[in-house]
Protein backbone atom coordinates (compact mmCIF):
# COMPACT_ATOMS: atom_id res chain seq x y z
CA UNK A 1 0.00 0.00 0.00
CA UNK A 2 1.33 3.29 -1.20
CA UNK A 3 1.89 5.89 1.53
CA UNK A 4 -0.52 9.04 1.15
CA UNK A 5 1.71 12.55 0.47
CA UNK A 6 0.56 15.26 2.79
CA UNK A 7 0.92 18.92 1.22
CA UNK A 8 1.16 22.37 3.31
CA UNK A 9 0.48 24.88 1.28
CA UNK A 10 0.43 28.40 3.05
CA UNK A 11 -2.54 29.99 1.01
CA UNK A 12 -3.84 32.68 3.65
CA UNK A 13 -2.58 35.42 1.36
CA UNK A 14 -4.34 34.66 -1.70
CA UNK A 15 -7.33 36.78 -2.98
CA UNK A 16 -8.99 36.10 -6.03
CA UNK A 17 -7.80 38.16 -9.28
CA UNK A 18 -10.88 38.83 -10.76
CA UNK A 19 -12.77 40.12 -7.94
CA UNK A 20 -9.66 43.19 -7.47
CA UNK A 21 -10.47 46.74 -7.39
CA UNK A 22 -9.23 48.51 -10.16
CA UNK A 23 -6.88 52.15 -9.07
CA UNK A 24 -7.22 54.79 -11.52
CA UNK A 25 -4.40 56.66 -11.80
CA UNK A 26 -4.70 60.15 -10.39
CA UNK A 27 -4.73 63.35 -12.55
CA UNK A 28 -2.07 65.83 -12.54
CA UNK A 29 -3.26 69.16 -11.28
CA UNK A 30 -3.63 71.72 -14.15
CA UNK A 31 -1.87 75.19 -14.09
CA UNK A 32 -3.92 78.69 -14.33
CA UNK A 33 -3.07 78.44 -17.94
CA UNK A 34 -3.75 75.34 -18.88
CA UNK A 35 -7.11 75.55 -16.91
CA UNK A 36 -7.75 78.98 -18.97
CA UNK A 37 -6.57 77.14 -22.11
CA UNK A 38 -9.47 74.25 -21.81
CA UNK A 39 -12.04 77.29 -21.07
CA UNK A 40 -11.43 78.64 -23.97
CA UNK A 41 -11.47 75.39 -26.02
CA UNK A 42 -14.97 74.23 -24.33
CA UNK A 43 -16.03 77.81 -24.92
CA UNK A 44 -15.18 77.72 -28.41
CA UNK A 45 -16.96 74.43 -29.13
CA UNK A 46 -20.21 75.05 -27.76
CA UNK A 47 -20.24 78.43 -29.73
CA UNK A 48 -19.74 75.98 -32.79
CA UNK A 49 -22.43 73.79 -31.44
CA UNK A 50 -24.49 76.01 -31.06
CA UNK A 51 -24.27 77.57 -34.69
CA UNK A 52 -24.76 74.03 -36.11
CA UNK A 53 -27.98 73.53 -33.95
CA UNK A 54 -29.81 76.35 -32.94
CA UNK A 55 -31.51 74.47 -30.37
CA UNK A 56 -28.33 73.24 -28.53
CA UNK A 57 -28.84 73.07 -24.40
CA UNK A 58 -32.50 73.18 -24.77
CA UNK A 59 -33.24 69.54 -25.97
CA UNK A 60 -35.17 68.88 -22.58
CA UNK A 61 -37.05 72.02 -23.00
CA UNK A 62 -40.70 72.41 -24.55
CA UNK A 63 -40.60 73.76 -27.95
CA UNK A 64 -42.98 76.66 -26.92
CA UNK A 65 -40.20 77.95 -24.16
CA UNK A 66 -37.07 78.16 -26.89
CA UNK A 67 -38.01 81.70 -27.95
CA UNK A 68 -39.04 83.94 -24.85
CA UNK A 69 -37.59 86.79 -23.78
CA UNK A 70 -35.43 86.87 -21.01
CA UNK A 71 -37.01 89.69 -19.09
CA UNK A 72 -39.99 87.20 -18.87
CA UNK A 73 -40.50 86.34 -15.33
CA UNK A 74 -40.90 82.26 -16.37
CA UNK A 75 -37.97 82.19 -18.62
CA UNK A 76 -36.17 79.26 -18.58
CA UNK A 77 -32.73 80.20 -17.31
CA UNK A 78 -34.79 81.82 -14.63
CA UNK A 79 -36.49 78.77 -13.23
CA UNK A 80 -32.97 76.73 -13.57
CA UNK A 81 -31.31 79.26 -11.32
CA UNK A 82 -34.58 79.19 -8.69
CA UNK A 83 -34.42 75.38 -8.98
CA UNK A 84 -30.98 75.54 -8.50
CA UNK A 85 -31.03 77.86 -5.57
CA UNK A 86 -34.37 74.79 -3.84
CA UNK A 87 -31.96 72.31 -4.18
CA UNK A 88 -28.86 74.00 -2.39
CA UNK A 89 -31.82 74.82 0.45
CA UNK A 90 -33.00 71.10 0.18
CA UNK A 91 -29.41 69.88 1.13
CA UNK A 92 -29.37 72.35 3.88
CA UNK A 93 -32.76 71.10 5.37
CA UNK A 94 -31.33 68.03 5.26
CA UNK A 95 -28.61 68.55 7.47
CA UNK A 96 -31.18 70.18 10.05
CA UNK A 97 -33.34 67.19 9.60
CA UNK A 98 -30.46 65.52 11.19
CA UNK A 99 -29.83 67.60 13.55
CA UNK A 100 -33.27 66.98 14.41
CA UNK A 101 -34.52 70.71 14.08
CA UNK A 102 -38.22 71.17 14.04
CA UNK A 103 -39.68 71.43 11.32
CA UNK A 104 -36.46 70.95 8.58
CA UNK A 105 -38.85 67.57 7.61
CA UNK A 106 -41.81 70.29 6.38
CA UNK A 107 -39.83 72.76 4.81
CA UNK A 108 -37.88 70.21 2.72
CA UNK A 109 -41.13 68.60 1.71
CA UNK A 110 -41.84 71.91 0.53
CA UNK A 111 -38.80 73.05 -1.77
CA UNK A 112 -38.66 69.36 -3.11
CA UNK A 113 -42.37 70.25 -4.19
CA UNK A 114 -41.25 73.53 -5.84
CA UNK A 115 -38.45 71.79 -7.76
CA UNK A 116 -40.65 68.82 -8.90
CA UNK A 117 -43.32 71.68 -10.03
CA UNK A 118 -40.42 73.62 -12.03
CA UNK A 119 -39.40 70.81 -13.93
CA UNK A 120 -42.96 69.89 -13.96
CA UNK A 121 -43.06 73.46 -15.92
CA UNK A 122 -39.85 73.21 -18.13
CA UNK A 123 -40.50 69.49 -19.54
CA UNK A 124 -44.30 68.79 -19.97
CA UNK A 125 -45.66 69.62 -23.10
CA UNK A 126 -49.08 71.17 -21.37
CA UNK A 127 -47.28 74.04 -20.05
CA UNK A 128 -49.22 74.20 -16.87
CA UNK A 129 -48.10 76.44 -14.29
CA UNK A 130 -49.15 74.27 -11.11
CA UNK A 131 -47.25 76.39 -8.55
CA UNK A 132 -48.17 79.73 -7.51
CA UNK A 133 -44.91 80.71 -5.58
CA UNK A 134 -42.48 82.37 -7.85
CA UNK A 135 -38.94 83.48 -7.42
CA UNK A 136 -35.56 82.04 -5.58
CA UNK A 137 -36.96 82.40 -2.01
CA UNK A 138 -40.39 83.08 -2.27
CA UNK A 139 -41.08 86.48 -2.01
CA UNK A 140 -43.89 86.64 -4.40
CA UNK A 141 -46.73 84.94 -5.51
CA UNK A 142 -48.64 85.03 -8.75
CA UNK A 143 -52.28 84.91 -9.44
CA UNK A 144 -54.93 82.88 -10.68
CA UNK A 145 -55.97 83.18 -14.27
CA UNK A 146 -58.83 81.49 -16.30
CA UNK A 147 -58.64 81.20 -19.31
CA UNK A 148 -61.65 79.83 -21.26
Amino acid sequence: MAKKIRAKTQNSGWSDPSKKKKTRKPRKPMTEEQRQAAAERLKKAREARAKKNPNYGKTGLHSSLHDLDEDYELHPDKIKEWIRVQKDLISSEKRNERKNVKGATARRISHEGYVKNMQAYLHLTTLVFVSLKVVVVWKSHMRWRSST
